[in-house]
């Protein structure tokens, strides 16, 4: 049975981390001289060497005109460079360059310094059970087309869904091992995705 003010307040929750994050992100990157989209663009770059400029625009939910701004921006300032694709020569990719990857880095850590102290209220297994719900909330928005599909661990091929006991009870084919909540993958270089 659904529970739809449950559900408002989860999405109530929700929406006020992702609003803290947001204003840090937003404090944060004029620090390093960039807009909060620029260091998504460059946090992102970190995972995927040379995207599209399409794929990257729906994955971070703006327009081609908004990404393009934010990658000329970044070109400006020597952070990353515009490459043809060389399977479609009209398409573009966007790769970091050495100080785009340091920054990027830099940026990757920010939740750390705002969201951390919040999740150190939670023991690791809870830390992992949630990780792991907030996944299938994420793959069940990716199935609707609400969001940019992810690489996650749930919709990759190589992941086996409890087959085993334990704080591991899933399994990864590529890496041959049992994997716990707490080693599930937002976004995975090597995710490959699964037959629907």
């Amino acid at each position: 049975m659904q529970n739809p003010d449950l559900q408002r307040r989860l999405a109530a929750a929700l929406e006020r981390i992702g609003a803290v994050g947001r204003a840090h992100g937003a404090r944060s990157a004029p620090v390093e001289g960039l807009s909060g989209l620029q260091g998504r663009v460059l946090e992102r770059l970190l995972l995927d060497r040379a995207p599209r400029m399409g794929e990257l625009a729906a994955e971070l939910a703006v327009s081609p005109a908004t990404l393009s701004e934010a990658v000329a921006s970044l070109e400006t300032k020597g952070h990353v460079l515009k490459v043809p694709d060389p399977k479609e020569h009209r398409a573009m990719r966007v790769e970091a360059t050495r100080s785009g990857r340091a920054l990027g880095r830099r940026i990757a850590a920010w939740p750390a310094q705002w969201l951390g102290p919040a999740l150190e209220q939670l023991d690791v297994a809870r830390q992992g059970v949630l990780l792991e719900l907030l996944l299938e909330v994420i793959r069940a928005l990716e199935a609707e087309g609400a969001v940019a599909r992810a690489r996650l661990c749930l919709t990759c091929r190589y992941f086996q869904p409890d087959v085993h006991r334990g704080e591991k009870p899933h399994h990864c084919r590529l890496l041959d091992q049992p994997i716990g909540p707490v080693d599930l993958r937002i976004d995975c270089a090597e995710h490959s995705a699964a037959s629907s």
